[in-house]
């Protein structure tokens, strides 16, 4: 998500007559295979139970610091909605995708 985009959705929530909290996002949803574009890397496909034994091991030789836990937090995030946003806010797809977004921090 770029930072105008979000700037905006939170403009029209202060300064609207709403309440309560609106998911934003920017489009599309970024998977694997998107992920490896933006990177310019091959997609690889690990089944959880080995990716989770090798944060395990990895975390457990002290070489990288997130604990396993963090493999299954990211394996369940779900998908929210931005309908809301766009129907109270009318607030509009971002101006920028999710992919252009990452590109122009890289700078």
């Amino acid at each position: 998500m770029h930072s105008d985009d979000v700037g905006d959705a939170y403009q029209r929530a202060v300064t609207g007559e709403v309440r309560g909290a609106f998911n934003i996002a920017a489009e599309p949803v970024i998977g694997a295979v998107e992920l490896a574009t933006l990177l310019k890397a091959r997609p690889v496909s690990i089944p959880p139970r080995v990716l989770r034994a090798a944060a395990a091991a990895t975390f457990a030789l002290r070489l990288q610091p997130a604990e396993p836990g963090w493999v299954d937090l990211a394996l369940q995030v779900p998908l929210m909605s931005t309908e809301r946003a766009r129907r109270e806010l009318g607030w509009s797809a971002p101006r920028r995708d999710a992919g252009r977004s990452r590109r122009s921090l890289s700078r």
